[in-house]
């Protein structure tokens, strides 16, 4: 598993565990990461595996709430105050949590929930964590709520023209996972 999916688990751990931890919340489902598939009508975010099998990530109103991760960018730099042969890579992953909700399951406002992701999304990641994934920090810094339904659906799913129900909410955040770990430290062919 990859640095960004293990730091994402733990992003959802952390959700889960906090205001998101209610009954109104069980019949939820918390993916990782989606990438956006294109196919002939548009795109859908969906989880690919290894192999190329795609898990559809589809706005269903049976479940009272769905969240995935996106990766939109990732540059990375050298920090300019190591030294010696073994320099440190800042790495700045720009993500897009997005979030949608049956209202008539949760009974809550979008509000509601922008406050709810605030208040249980971590800044970090635990040391433990970062000793095993080899990284030297780990930063978590979060947006500005996009709370446009429509806007956000268009975003994510670019296919023809569609209207979401009132009872669904459809938010996005914007969020940076910022990373810093030795050169010689990266190992990927294993």
């Amino acid at each position: 598993m990859s640095k960004l999916d293990s730091i994402v688990s733990q992003i959802n751990t952390d959700l889960k565990a906090g205001n998101f931890s209610s009954n109104r919340f069980q019949r939820g489902k918390f993916y990782g990461i989606a990438e956006l598939v294109k196919i002939e009508e548009g795109s859908f975010p969906g989880i690919i595996d290894n192999t190329g099998n795609i898990q559809k990530v589809a706005i269903d109103d049976n479940y009272s709430f769905q969240l995935y991760h996106r990766i939109t960018s990732i540059q990375a730099e050298e920090d300019e105050l190591s030294y010696g042969d073994g320099y440190e890579i800042i790495e700045t992953a720009d993500m897009r949590l997005v979030i949608v909700c049956n209202r008539e399951i949760i009974q809550l406002k979008k509000e509601d929930i922008v406050s709810g992701v605030f208040a249980s999304m971590p800044t970090g990641i635990s040391n433990t964590l970062e000793t095993n994934l080899n990284i030297d920090f780990c930063d978590i810094t979060y947006g500005t709520f996009d709370i446009d339904q429509q806007t956000v659906y268009d975003a994510e799913y670019q296919l023809e023209d569609f209207e979401l129900k009132p009872q669904i909410i459809m938010i996005a955040l914007p969020y940076q996972i910022v990373t810093k770990y030795r050169k010689g430290c990266v190992n990927i062919c294993n």
